[in-house]
């Protein structure tokens, strides 16, 4: 099985037939109704860290995906490429042109599957095959990767399609496959005292740059394996993917424009990103490590949770001459929702 080069995109998940409430994408029409036409619309991300084209470490949203890869039974169709010209036109067209079985046959079941970013690497995968997928240990910003996907294992092409002007398209609706964590951290004036680095002799120089060190998150795998013709994809991950995977530590890149240095009337601040496999994680083994000049701080959670896809993680620090408090971490859509709350230290 090939590998893409920086992760293994598995690929799967939740069907919805409603049309999507973002901008949408259509394939282009032909006379013949039982051509597959699709829309396209992505969960949503956070449009300060997206641009024009999505490339490595942005999300990936409506506005910015300009191609995928498409699985669908019928002939079966493996791997083809569904592209636009440009951001600015919401007319994809597929690579090769598909066609439904029948339009008139309700019982004519179909599995389909789609994602992005679209590799050709997919080329020999049917929907019978499994996927690994992978984060890096060493995130930046460079080599992480924004994964969507989307698919059902029951469309009926004359039950479950979107009519629109006489047209019948399958929806497609996105979500990411990862779990996304920020550390949001605060630094205390109380960090500035000349005798706090006293082990050394010497402080950090907060003025040039975050002086934040070794940074780790604790107690996770890197890699998932995903069954493409589940009925659920995201409730069918198996992680570990084997059993000679372990958990790794993965280091967070510094998300660019966060940091501001402590003076002696305000707070600093700065926040660090990476993208997690969903999994379980069990108390003691999940947490952060850093280490400031010659100080180590550590923390582990108290308790088990599950770390969901298309959900977005944050990690609240307040760092002290000698202790890091972590008051909560709280779990949210992708984009701003409301807010579930996990207390994991009092």
């Amino acid at each position: 099985m090939k590998n893409s080069p920086f992760l293994y995109i598995a690929l799967v998940c939740i069907f919805l037939c409603a049309a999507c409430s973002e901008e949408e994408a259509e394939v282009a029409t032909s006379g013949d109704d039982r051509v597959v036409q699709l829309r396209a619309a992505v969960s949503g991300a956070e449009s300060s860290e997206t641009t024009a084209t999505a490339t490595r470490g942005d999300d990936i949203t409506t506005d910015n995906i300009t191609e995928f890869g498409f699985f669908l039974t019928t002939k079966p169709y493996n791997n083809v490429r569904v592209y636009r010209a440009s951001t600015s036109s919401f007319t994809w067209t597929s690579a090769t042109q598909m066609f439904w079985n029948s339009m008139d046959d309700v019982e004519d079941t179909q599995i389909f599957f789609a994602y992005a970013p679209y590799s050709a690497d997919y080329d020999s995968y049917t929907v019978s095959s499994k996927m690994n997928y992978t984060v890096p240990a060493e995130q930046t910003i460079a080599n992480t990767t924004d994964c969507v996907a989307a698919g059902a294992d029951d469309c009926v092409a004359a039950t479950d399609l979107t009519v629109i002007d006489g047209v019948s398209y399958l929806d497609i609706k996105f979500e990411h496959v990862f779990a996304k964590l920020t550390i949001k951290f605060t630094f205390n004036t109380e960090l500035l005292e000349d005798n706090f680095y006293v082990s050394d002799g010497s402080a950090p120089d907060w003025t040039s740059a975050c002086p934040v060190e070794s940074l780790i998150v604790a107690g996770t795998y890197l890699t998932a394996a995903m069954g493409l013709n589940d009925s659920d994809i995201f409730d069918g991950i198996s992680v570990p993917a084997s059993d000679d995977d372990e958990v790794t530590d993965i280091t967070p890149y510094l998300i660019s424009g966060t940091y501001t240095a402590p003076t002696a009337t305000s707070a600093g601040t700065a926040q660090y990103r990476c993208m997690l496999i969903p999994q379980e994680v069990s108390a003691g083994n999940f947490g952060i490590e850093f280490d400031i000049g010659a100080v180590h701080y550590s923390w582990y959670a108290t308790e088990e949770y599950v770390l969901e896809h298309n959900v977005h993680y944050t990690i609240n620090v307040s760092v002290g001459s000698t202790v890091m408090v972590t008051d909560e971490i709280t779990a949210s859509a992708w984009t701003e929702g409301d807010d579930i709350t996990i207390t994991i230290n009092d």
